[in-house]
């Protein structure tokens, strides 16, 4: 009798070798085929998979096969589970391998040590519910919206025994469990259902797992640090604690500060900083008669912000191309026809990283301008302040249309445009520096309005109900 081969069901009916990762095999990403996994890897199995053939319900085919749509008996059965996982693994977790550290996720982090947390049912059933949800709102799922319901009721109910029970080997598979069920909260928010005087920066469901995956880490730094390092999710979750920390006009704790502890290091480590800094700042210049102390200090973050960008390599530069007049643009993907292309869109994704980041300097310069000091300068200082944020603006603008692939250059004079939909995964490189654009309260209003209205179309595109709020009052206001 033959052993049972647990290649997925792809690589089996093109009759390869499959190298039986789970759930999405790199044969079928690297050939850019849709990978039909089983749901569940301990039923691979032979027979399991000749039944539908067996039963006569579906053809068995013939011959190698060379592409196009492969016929899935487990899809076709009605198993929507697989359905999701496959289209959530394939579109929303498959970093490029140029992805550099500091833009990187705790999806990406889930995926490099899939092999580790696959035996962890608590964190099978938190991704299920993101992939169940996900599929739910980008196909119009009932089914699938139900499934993913019940199954976060679920994880709801076996989190938090583990997070009391936290051990230094389950501490990554806590925190990954509480990354996604904040997402499943932010996809399934919309500002139709929402309370009407709630807003994104004063009150999000999701802000209960920031503080949870905040109480994690904090067991972590003072029971189990000393002997086991900060890992990639470890670090990850305390980035995640900084955008939030900004969301919510916080300041992170004196035991978060410190960024080297919790795994930063070289570029990651200057931004991590600089993040501290801002912050900080920003919870100061709120009602502040110290405005020209602050005003020195944003300045100093300016410069920090250069000397970081000056650090990137020459492969992550850009170039600048001036779009024909004789190509008809759609303003929602196109703010003007000045775009810079990069060498891949996840350099695309650390730029806009920096030209968020310089906006919102320059955002609490303007605000700190605007306390009246006795200076006759002030008005100038004002001034000069707005034509930098437009300028900044303008940058960040014309580098999204290039990671959203919204256009392909051909040659340095030969640029076109391009009709497919956004890839999720490139959707998500610009989410967060769109979200700082989106909520600048000093930005012209047109700038303001195209980044709202960029964010909300990516909110539309990945299934993220919260974003799609941008377009609402109930948006944040940096």
């Amino acid at each position: 009798m033959p052993f049972p081969s647990p290649g997925c069901h792809t690589c089996k009916t093109r009759r390869i070798k499959c190298d039986g990762t789970f759930p999405i095999c790199q044969r079928c990403i690297k050939s850019r085929r849709e990978c039909h996994g089983l749901a569940d890897p301990q039923s691979l199995s032979f027979i399991h998979s000749e039944n539908p053939y067996a039963d006569g319900k579906v053809k068995r085919p013939r011959g190698p096969r060379s592409g196009g749509h492969i016929p899935n008996p487990h899809h076709e059965s009605g198993d929507v589970k697989a359905q999701a996982m496959t289209f959530y693994f394939q579109n929303y977790l498959q970093a490029p391998k140029e992805t550099p550290g500091f833009i990187r996720t705790l999806g990406d982090d889930y995926i490099a040590g899939r092999e580790t947390f696959r035996k962890s049912q608590l964190l099978d059933m938190a991704v299920s519910t993101m992939a169940l949800g996900t599929f739910a709102r980008t196909h119009q799922h009932p089914e699938a919206a139900v499934q993913a319901s019940k199954a976060y009721e679920q994880v709801l109910q076996k989190v938090q025994p583990a997070i009391q029970r936290l051990e230094p080997d389950n501490v990554d598979v806590c925190l990954l469990a509480i990354f996604f069920m904040s997402r499943y909260e932010d996809l399934v928010h919309h500002p139709a259902v929402s309370a009407p005087e709630s807003r994104v920066d004063s009150y999000l469901p999701s802000f209960s797992h920031h503080d949870g995956a905040s109480a994690v880490l904090k067991m972590w730094k003072f029971q189990f640090s000393q002997d086991h390092p900060a890992t990639d999710v470890i670090k990850h979750t305390r980035r995640g604690m900084s955008r939030s920390a900004l969301l919510r006009s916080r300041t992170l704790p004196d035991w978060m500060r410190d960024g080297r502890s919790f795994g930063e290091s070289g570029l990651e480590l200057a931004y991590d900083q600089i993040m501290v800094r801002i912050l900080e700042l920003r919870q100061r210049a709120q009602g502040t008669t110290f405005a020209g102390e602050l005003s020195a200090e944003a300045q100093h973050l300016h410069r920090a912000l250069d000397e970081w960008k000056s650090a990137f390599p020459r492969t992550w530069d850009f170039r600048r191309h001036n779009l024909s007049e004789q190509l008809t643009l759609d303003h929602r993907g196109f703010y003007s026809r000045m775009v810079y292309s990069y060498a891949s869109s996840t350099y695309a994704g650390v730029w806009a990283k920096y030209y968020a980041t310089k906006m919102l300097v320059e955002n609490i310069l303007i605000s700190l301008s605007l306390t009246p000091v006795p200076a006759a300068e002030v008005a100038d200082q004002r001034s000069d302040h707005s034509s930098y944020l437009d300028s900044l603006a303008d940058d960040l603008a014309s580098t999204v249309p290039f990671c959203l692939e919204q256009f392909t250059v051909e040659s340095s004079d030969n640029v076109t445009l391009n009709s497919q939909g956004i890839r999720p995964y490139n959707a998500t490189l610009m989410a967060w520096p769109l979200t700082i654009a989106s909520g600048l309260r000093h930005l012209k209003p047109d700038q303001r309005s195209w980044f709202r209205s960029a964010i909300a179309r990516i909110g539309r595109v990945v299934g993220i109900g919260v974003f799609e709020c941008a377009e609402t009052d109930e948006w944040l206001e940096l």
